[in-house]
């Protein structure tokens, strides 16, 4: 799985361009599903059928299998995956609660590549 959504060839991570992938590209496509889905803790869950196969579980074999290949750094996969969730989720949360203008990630994007960097170093083998 990790080489065919990671591959250093084509450039591409998940189908995003990798330039673009730790990016807020999701949040700015569509800010109240990207709320809804990742920062709400949603009422359907509970009623989500056995076996379904959660975004964040895609991440952490992501991890796993990044470890096999050498790339991501050693440690607890979901770990990891909390982790660079993270560095992109708090950047979002922040903006959200932030007074107009003061730090706007939907229209702002000055600090894309910060947040792109924190996301991969965090995980990735030093």
């Amino acid at each position: 799985m990790f080489t065919s959504v990671y591959n250093s060839g084509s450039n591409f991570f998940f189908g995003f361009p990798l330039n673009q992938f730790y990016q807020p590209v999701a949040y700015r496509a569509s800010p109240a599903a990207f709320n809804f889905v990742l920062l709400r803790p949603p009422g359907f869950v509970p009623t989500i059928p056995a076996g379904f196969i959660y975004p964040v579980e895609v991440i952490e074999k992501v991890m796993t299998e990044g470890q096999q290949a050498g790339i991501i750094r050693e440690g607890q996969p979901n770990l990891l995956t909390a982790i660079f969730l993270g560095c992109i989720l708090r950047p979002i949360i922040v903006s959200i609660g932030s007074a107009p203008g003061a730090f706007d990630l939907l229209s702002d994007y000055q600090h894309d590549a910060i947040i792109q960097d924190a996301s991969w170093y965090a995980v990735v083998r030093p």
